[in-house]
């Protein structure tokens, strides 16, 4: 009998992971902190498969039929559902976009500090990882997020930071080439850049920000609200 929304959102955990089927295959399955996957079951040469769609609610019941509906059309063709997401997701990997994404996971992700079991740390804050993305999402994706980044090479990365530059963002043309240096360093050191960090030649191509200096604060009631404003 097919699922539906209301029958999900009162799914509650238990001691072991259990399923819930929907329909031709696709079913829900409850993991004893509460977490909810959908899969889809079928079979290729008699041997039972499976190919995974996303979370609920992330991904809706409407969404996970749909996903089933084109892995349905899938297997009309004679192709694998799972081996099709599998090829998907190793060729994202390679673009640019997806290695700065798995890099920015990867350094906000805890990890053993200096070799000490159950002592972690984030190697970068969550403001920092803001600041990041925003980055990555508003200047680095749109020019270059779908290019192979093994492809990718000093000429094309210069004209991207000239367009920052023009609208008088110095600073922050700076800042893109500075993260896109250590996302090209990442990709060379995991084998899949082996031009190297094609930021460095443009380090002298980009105009130095204009430092503004203020005056210093004698005033002690002045330091006061300074202190107060860096607090807050």
């Amino acid at each position: 009998m097919a699922l539906t929304d209301k029958e999900i959102q009162a799914l509650k955990p238990k001691d072991k992971k259990y399923k819930v089927t929907d329909a031709d295959g696709l079913y829900l399955l409850v993991h004893p902190k509460g977490w909810k996957y959908w899969y889809m079951k079928y079979h290729i040469g008699g041997r039972p498969q499976e190919v995974s769609f996303g979370s609920y609610p992330e991904l809706s019941l409407k969404g996970a039929r749909d996903r089933r509906e084109e892995a349905r059309q899938q297997l009309a063709k004679g192709l694998n559902p799972r081996i099709l997401k599998k090829n998907v997701r190793e060729a994202r990997s390679v673009l640019f976009g997806g290695i700065a994404d798995e890099w920015i996971t990867m350094m906000s992700t805890p990890a053993e500090s200096n070799g000490e079991a159950g002592v972690t740390r984030a190697v970068l804050d969550p403001a920092t990882v803001k600041k990041h993305r925003w980055i990555v999402d508003n200047y680095l994706n749109p020019a270059l997020g779908k290019r192979p980044i093994a492809q990718i090479s000093a000429e094309h990365f210069l004209p991207l930071l000239k367009a920052i530059e023009v609208q008088g963002k110095s600073e922050t043309a700076h800042r893109v080439r500075a993260l896109a240096s250590r996302i090209f360093c990442y990709a060379h050191a995991t084998g899949r850049a082996p031009q190297g960090d094609v930021t460095t030649s443009l380090r002298d191509a980009l105009a130095p920000p204009v430092v503004v200096h203020h005056a210093t604060i004698t005033d002690p009631e002045k330091v006061g609200e300074l202190l107060l404003a860096i607090d807050s």
